[in-house]
Formats: structure tokens, C-alpha cells, sequence
């Protein structure tokens, strides 16, 4: 071990904060974008993800450059697998299970494999890129990044540097592939050169490189001489003004250039092309991340002294689990409470956040960390020890009081939100539903009737309210599709004698689509025929179902 790396801490506490506040850039721009709100303005998300990859590079530098040798390639590449796959495995598994429907493709096994083996990012199809958990697209750049990082740091300092400007001069040339791509229809249409010069990890090998360009510049013995850069002696005030400086150009380097015209330079005035734009769009800013990262590496302002506490250290290291599940999570909670309800945009947004804290140190506490720990026990061939050890580690979770706090994270705001959907004050009666109906009463095998329907439009959506008349208390099964989509819902629903009222809401990607909706139903295992009349439906030859026709939609909303 060198001298160098003998006086340096083994973790940079300040930046391990900062990857918290990266996190945090990406979880509001995606509750932006899947509320369909314009809070924040341009690819938040991406900026962030680029800072992710800058960051990657400069502390696999740090850590590894005088600790990595030929011979230990091999465990270094198990050591990045067992940290960041068990996660990405179970958020994977998770994302099946909820969201069982995805876009239709010609191999929907190989897309599987790819999304299993994080390949799915190398793939110029973005069906593959962004299919299950499409914030894994960026892990699936990162183990890219990781199969290379030994080829650019093995062979010392003077060699980096030659490969670096390799890297960026075949970035050039791919940049200058793709303009020519974006300029010929057919190859466009079929290898988009938007999401290449996006998601392909070659395209973003840059960005990792230039995260270990700032690292060697940081442990530099003659950079660290030049007294200007000695951050850590500048009067603390000073420290905090650069700080803050550095942090507000990283993140909002999309912005101010932006505002310069830099974009619209680059594509008419130097003629380099949409592509070239597009693609410093999301790495554009990368002068600015290793500006950033450089600056909170050595510097002790009150901002990077604030990022090292306690708190924001722990936030830190449950950042990658906070990035893998967050965006499951945002769309669980306005699947269930956002969609078709008058919720307060404060509420969904608080929820989000504190359930998404809570779910990503769980799977911090009882996935990425014992996992990670196991298997490199198993590499060492320490089975017993590592099987063993898992177990202990996770049972040691439940005994410590943070975890019941975590727990209260996800309890409070499902309760809360339970709370107001029941308290709902926007739906409509069981009367006003009979009132504003049109529907001609639907009769089904003499013991059910469809008395009335009605489409009342909701946020991001409509919610269809169905009355069903029994003559005395009945359960029935019961289908609700709406052809041409994917929708449907399935379950029990107990008729009373009288009139019921049975409500579903069905999200504008279906609505939009909708012609009508199909109605089947079910009692003691068979199917109950409707006798249709004149109503606006009609019977299904198919199937024993009732399709009941939506009419003009756009005087229904």
C-alpha cells in the first residue's frame, strides 16, 4: 500500500451524502412525470444519473487504484456482482409480480434473460432498455462500466490518460454515426438514434472515465501542491460558497446551459447535429459533476459538513436501493390513490417519499447488505460462515429501533391514505348513478339485473359506476374487460337485495382506447346469460358476457 493511500480516509463521507441528493433528482422527476405535473422542468432524472456515473468512476479510483492487480480482477468483478444484483434480482421479481403486463415482443424470453443478466441497456431496442424495472437500464450501464474499469486503471497513471482520449474520440465518432443514422428515415426507424446516444454504455463510458480523470487528479501529489486548489484551507465561509456554487451548477447545469443557447449552438451554429445535442443533454454536464465531486472530496463547508452526518450518511448508503425501488413504489401509490380520486398533490407526494425511504432501508438491511456479505463469504469459501451469517444479520435487524421507525415510514402513509380515499368527497350516489343513466336495464339468467351505468370522469381517467339489482342477497363473480386493452378486473362483489352500487376505475391508457366495456358475471360457477334488450350493449357471441357501449365520448368526458 502506497503512502498516498495510507493518508487518505477509506471513505469520503461528504459524497456519500451527496449520492442521497443524486437519488432525490431522480424520485422527483419521476413522481413529475408519472403525475403528469410540471414541477420540474427538463431531465432532472437524467443530470442525476449522469453525476451517478462520474461519481462511480472517481470512487472506484479511489478505492481500488493501488489495491487492484491482475490477479485480483477476478474477485473484483465478483464484488461488484454481489453488491449490486441480489438487489436488482428481488426489485425485478417485485416488478413481475406487480405489473404482470408488458409491451408485447418478439422474444419476451430473451428480454427476460437480458433484464436477469443486466444486458437489457446494450440492446439498441427500447422495449428491452426500459422493460420491468426501467430504472435498471442504468445498472445495466454501470456493470458495463465495471467490466472495463480494470482495463483503464491496470497499467498506472501515464497509460490512463492515451486511453482517455480514446474514449473520447470514439465517442466523437459514434456521435458522428448516429447524426448520420438520424439523416437516413429507414435506419432511423429502426435504430433510434435518441436512445442510443441515451442508454447505450459505450455512449456513456465517458462520463465513468472522466469520473476517474478527476480521481487521479484529486490524489495527485503535484495537482494537490497548487495552493489555490488546497480547498481545505480556505476560511470555512468560503468553503461553504464554493460548495453550494458547485452543488447548484451540477444540478442545474442542464438549465444554465440552456439559457446560454449552448444546445442550439452546438446543433446550428457549429452544424454538429441534433444527435451531438441531445446526447450532452444528459452528459453535457459532466464538467460540472467532477467539478462537484472534487470540491465535497476535500472541502469542509458547512454544506459538506451537514452531508456527513449521521443521517445523511445512512441516506446515502440506502441510495441504491432508494433508486432501484423508488419509481415501483410512486406507481403502486397512484395506481391505488392518485388515479381517479381528488387526493391532495401534498399527500401523494409525502407518501411517496417517506414510503419509498422506508421500503429502500428494508432492502438495504435485509437484502443488499447480507447478500452482498454472503456471497463474498462464499467466494472465499467460508460457506458455513457466510450461510450462517446471513441469518444473523437479518434477524439483528428487527432489533434495533430503527427499523420499527422504517416500518412506520410505509405503516403511517398507507393508513393516511386510506384514510382520505374513504373519506372521498368527489363520488357520486347510488341515486345520482340511476338519475344521470341512459342504460336500458340488462336482466342476466333471471336473477341479476344491470339497472343502471354511468362514466364519470376523474383524474387521469374515468370511473365507471355500475347498479346491480338482486332480488334478494346474492354473491357474484364478476370480469370486467375493456377490449382492445389490457385492462381488466376480476373479483366478488356481495349484492344486496335491492340495489348495489359497484364502482372501478379504468386509467386514461385504457380509456383512450375504449370503444366499450365488456361485462361478465358469474353465479355459483355459471355464467349468468344476459337477456338483452334495446339497452346501448349488446351480447357477446364469444363469450357470455355483456358489452356495454361507452356512446360519444366526448360528452361523457
Amino acid at each position: 500500500m502506497s503512502e498516498n493511500q495510507q493518508m487518505r480516509p477509506a471513505r469520503i463521507e461528504a459524497l456519500t451524502g451527496l449520492r442521497f441528493l443524486a437519488a432525490m433528482m431522480v424520485f422527483c422527476f419521476h413522481l413529475d412525470a408519472s403525475l403528469k405535473t410540471k414541477f420540474f422542468f427538463g431531465p432532472m432524472g437524467g443530470i442525476a444519473v449522469s453525476f451517478f456515473f462520474v461519481l462511480s468512476g472517481f470512487i472506484l479510483t479511489y478505492v481500488y487504484r493501488d489495491r487492484l492487480k491482475w490477479g485480483g480482477v477476478k474477485r473484483f468483478y465478483f464484488t461488484r456482482w454481489a453488491r449490486i444484483w441480489p438487489l436488482h434480482a428481488v426489485c425485478l421479481a417485485a416488478t413481475i409480480w406487480l405489473f404482470p403486463f408488458q409491451k408485447v415482443v418478439d422474444f419476451p424470453g430473451v428480454r427476460l434473460a437480458c433484464n436477469w443478466l443486466l444486458l437489457q441497456s446494450w440492446i439498441p431496442d427500447i422495449d428491452y432498455v426500459l422493460s420491468y424495472n426501467g430504472v435498471a437500464w442504468s445498472i445495466s450501464t454501470e456493470a458495463f462500466f465495471y467490466l472495463m474499469f480494470p482495463l483503464f486503471l491496470l497499467g498506472g497513471l501515464k497509460h490512463f490518460w492515451w486511453k482517455y482520449l480514446l474514449t473520447i474520440a470514439l465517442t466523437a465518432v459514434a456521435l458522428v454515426g448516429l447524426t448520420n443514422i438520424a439523416a437516413t428515415p429507414e435506419l432511423a426507424a429502426k435504430f433510434n438514434p435518441h436512445h442510443i446516444s441515451h442508454f447505450n454504455p459505450f455512449m456513456r463510458l465517458f462520463e465513468f472515465v472522466s469520473g476517474m480523470a478527476v480521481a487521479y487528479l484529486f490524489m495527485s501529489t503535484r495537482f494537490g501542491r497548487i495552493k489555490l486548489l488546497q480547498i481545505v484551507r480556505w476560511p470555512v465561509f468560503l468553503q461553504t460558497v464554493l460548495e453550494i456554487a458547485v452543488l447548484l451548477l451540477a444540478a442545474f447545469s442542464y438549465y444554465l446551459l440552456q439559457w446560454l443557447g449552448y444546445y442550439s449552438w452546438v446543433n446550428r451554429g457549429l452544424g454538429l447535429g441534433g444527435e451531438v445535442a441531445y446526447w450532452l443533454v444528459y452528459c453535457g454536464g459532466m464538467p460540472f459533476h467532477g467539478l462537484c465531486i472534487y470540491v465535497f472530496a476535500q472541502s469542509n463547508g458547512w454544506l459538506g459538513r451537514w452531508l456527513s452526518t449521521k443521517w445523511m450518511i445512512f441516506l446515502g448508503e440506502i441510495s441504491f436501493a432508494l433508486y432501484m425501488v423508488h419509481r415501483t413504489v410512486i406507481l403502486l401509490t397512484i395506481s391505488k390513490f392518485w388515479a381517479g380520486s381528488d387526493l391532495p398533490y401534498w399527500l401523494i407526494l409525502g407518501s411517496c417519499f417517506l414510503m419509498s425511504i422506508g421500503v429502500s432501508a428494508l432492502l438495504f438491511w435485509l437484502v443488499e447488505m447480507p447478500c452482498k456479505n454472503t456471497l463474498l463469504k462464499y467466494f472465499d469459501r467460508k460457506f458455513v460462515e457466510g450461510f450462517n451469517g446471513f441469518f444473523i444479520e437479518v434477524s439483528n435487524v428487527f432489533k434495533r429501533k430503527s427499523a420499527y421507525i422504517v416500518i412506520a415510514l410505509i405503516v403511517f402513509p398507507l393508513v393516511a391514505l386510506n384514510w382520505f380515499k374513504s373519506n372521498r368527497t368527489d363520488v357520486l350516489s347510488l341515486d345520482q348513478v340511476v338519475a344521470a343513466s341512459t342504460l336500458d336495464p340488462v336482466r342476466f339468467g333471471g336473477l341479476v339485473e344491470l339497472a343502471a351505468s354511468h362514466f364519470d370522469p376523474k383524474r387521469m381517467g374515468i370511473e365507471v359506476c355500475l347498479v346491480w339489482e338482486a332480488d334478494q342477497t346474492t354473491w357474484i363473480r364478476h370480469e370486467i374487460l375493456v377490449p382492445g386493452t389490457r385492462y381488466r378486473a376480476k373479483g366478488t362483489l356481495k349484492l344486496q337485495a335491492g340495489k348495489t352500487l359497484q364502482r372501478f376505475f379504468v386509467h386514461n391508457n385504457h380509456w383512450s382506447k375504449a370503444k366499450d366495456i365488456e361485462v361478465k358475471i358469474w353465479h355459483k360457477e355459471n355464467p349468468l346469460l344476459p337477456d338483452v334488450g334495446s339497452g346501448g350493449g349488446g351480447k357477446n357471441a364469444e363469450s357470455p358476457s355483456y358489452r356495454l357501449s361507452l356512446g360519444k365520448k366526448e360528452n361523457e368526458g
